[in-house]
């Protein structure tokens, strides 16, 4: 637990330093729509996922080779972009491998 608690800090604080610029609102759609989108037009699969909640998860996909990658919140299959960004290195999990 204590790991899964430091690798969403991990994936959070990043957020939280960005710049207001390139703030902007959320952008929400049917989980498996979005996931269709990422990989198609990024490349992207799941790389983590854990639960904020009993009816949330926040999820990460990131291109096999880390070159990019964006944070979900999903509850009742929508799913919200949060954020998204360059070089996942992952967490103890290579991007691109199911989990």
């Amino acid at each position: 637990m204590k790991a899964m608690r430091l690798a969403l800090i991990a994936v959070l604080l990043p957020l939280a330093t960005c710049a207001p610029a390139h703030a902007q609102a959320a952008q929400c759609a049917g989980l498996a729509d979005v996931l269709e989108g990422l990989d198609r037009n990024y490349g992207e699969g799941i790389v983590w996922q854990g639960t904020a909640g009993p009816e949330v998860v926040i999820m990460v996909t990131a291109k096999p080779d880390g070159s990019t990658w964006s944070l979900l919140m999903i509850q009742d299959q929508l799913a919200c972009l949060m954020g998204s960004g360059t070089g996942w290195s992952g967490l103890g999990h290579p991007a691109g491998e199911a989990i």
